[in-house]
């Protein structure tokens, strides 16, 4: 009997043991929270009757437009609405390999909508401002045409619109 006792004894010392451990370990890995707390920063001092100067916007061409030549045709539809997007982020490591994967756009109604681009139908003078026009962030002006049961969208115009 009195070992069956002992090592009921010897349970709970080792449970009270491991709480006390692990309480010990909780309380020295908690920082306090000044602690790697990053101060905010102050706005800039201005003087009185200055404007603010605003946050850089993502540089756009100067371009007027670009046309998508031989997009559409038989199950196809053509969207003759213009639309105000937002570049949210291309397929692929650059606007050139985005014809497989497609670039995100999101629409003047928040809706974020894949979109295809084929680079070989832009105008050769055109595709240098491809990357510029691309870049997450900036707006555009698209037309597209929709195409097949699924809706894919395949952009036939597009148009560089200011920032901001």
């Amino acid at each position: 009997m009195p070992k069956i006792k002992l090592s009921r004894w010897a349970v709970v010392i080792a449970v009270v043991l491991v709480v006390l451990i692990v309480a010990v370990l909780f309380v020295i890995g908690r920082k306090p929270p000044s602690e790697d707390a990053i101060p905010p920063v102050p706005p800039a001092r201005q003087e009185p009757g200055r404007v603010p100067v605003p946050e850089p916007q993502v540089e756009t061409p100067a371009v007027v437009e670009i046309t998508v030549a031989g997009q559409g045709g038989l199950g196809c539809e053509v969207e003759t609405n213009a639309h105000e997007v937002i570049v949210k982020e291309i397929g692929g490591k650059d606007i050139f390999e985005a014809y497989e994967e497609g670039v995100f756009l999101t629409d003047e109604k928040g809706v974020t909508g894949k979109y295809y681009l084929d680079v070989d139908s832009v105008p050769e003078d055109k595709r240098s401002q491809l990357p510029k026009l691309f870049t997450p962030g900036n707006r555009l002006k698209i037309r597209y045409v929709i195409c097949g049961s699924g809706g894919i969208k395949f952009l036939t115009s597009i148009q560089a619109r200011p920032n901001g």
